[in-house]
């Protein structure tokens, strides 16, 4: 490589482990799932496994049994664009965490998460201009345009110009040069390669 840092065998040995680690939740399975499809490998029994557990609102939970949570339901995602699974029910359950001002939160007991907000934007940014059903009741549907909209707005509302930082988030913060392109980056409808 133009950088010679690729002449050991840290790269094999991590891809070896990726491939044979045993996953032990609905994070880590679908993780699995995206590595052995990038490499031609069999991914087709813990799909199966995970798809298992897809919960009746659309969305997964950490594993069999629990309810479904938004961060989850992303990493399932990602896995499904990647094995050309449906993806509506699990766009719709995300979009319905989205709160009004745009916040997002781990229980509906925690603090917004910043780092959802962001982990959802990047998420559904593909799928824009688009507009997703509730499985059930097809009537009931959300805007991704503006749920991104929400979220995007959450974030400028809690920015903070001279900090270069987001409000009450020292830990957590992001500086201006990550936000300016969240904002001002024109979001289009770009299929996930796989």
């Amino acid at each position: 490589s133009q950088f010679q840092r690729v002449n050991n065998d840290e790269f094999p040995r991590l891809i070896n482990y990726l491939e044979n680690a045993t996953t032990t939740n609905n994070r880590e399975h679908a993780l699995k799932i995206q590595i052995q499809n990038a490499y031609n490998l069999p991914y087709q029994q813990l799909l199966a496994t995970v798809s298992s557990t897809q919960n009746a609102d659309g969305g997964f939970g950490l594993d069999a049994g629990y309810g479904s949570d938004a961060l989850s339901t992303l990493y399932v995602l990602h896995t499904y664009e990647a094995t050309n699974q449906p993806v509506a029910p699990l766009l719709y359950y995300i979009l319905n965490q989205v709160e009004p001002d745009g916040a997002m939160r781990f229980t509906t007991s925690s603090d917004p998460s910043y780092y959802l907000v962001n982990k959802t934007l990047e998420s559904l940014a593909p799928y824009r201009g688009m507009t997703v059903g509730d499985p059930g009741n097809p009537a009931n549907t959300f805007s991704i345009d503006a749920k991104i909209a929400a979220l995007l707005t959450f974030l400028v509302t809690r920015y903070d110009p001279a900090a270069q930082t987001l409000l009450a988030c020292p830990h957590d913060a992001l500086p201006s040069k990550v936000l300016r392109p969240l904002i001002c980056a024109p979001y289009r409808h770009q299929p996930r390669k796989s």
